[in-house]
C-alpha cells in the first residue's frame, strides 16, 4: 500500500501544483484507504523558511484518487530542521 500511496502522493502534487515531500500517514477507511501527505507549497531561499501543508486524501479499494483536502498549514524555518 505504501507504493500506491507515494504514487498517489505524486498524482496530489501535480494536481495542486506544489511539491509532495512525503507521505506521512496510511490507514484504512470506511470504502478505501485514507492517505496523508505533506506538502511544500512555499520554499523561500535566502532565509531557508517552507510553509508546508498537509493533505488528506481518500483512496478507493483499487489506489484512485476519490478526494482530497488540506487539513493543515505550518511555517518551518532553518532552524526547524
Amino acid at each position: 500500500m505504501r507504493e500506491i500511496a507515494t504514487e498517489a502522493a505524486d498524482e496530489l502534487a501535480a494536481l495542486i501544483g506544489h511539491e509532495a515531500e512525503g507521505v506521512s500517514a496510511v490507514r484504512r477507511g470506511e470504502a478505501g484507504w485514507r492517505v496523508e501527505v505533506d506538502v511544500v507549497e512555499v520554499h523561500r531561499t535566502p532565509d531557508t523558511t517552507s510553509l508546508l501543508a498537509t493533505y488528506e486524501m481518500s483512496l478507493d479499494e483499487e489506489g484512485q484518487l476519490v478526494e482530497y483536502r488540506r487539513l493543515r498549514r505550518f511555517r518551518r524555518g532553518w532552524a526547524d530542521g
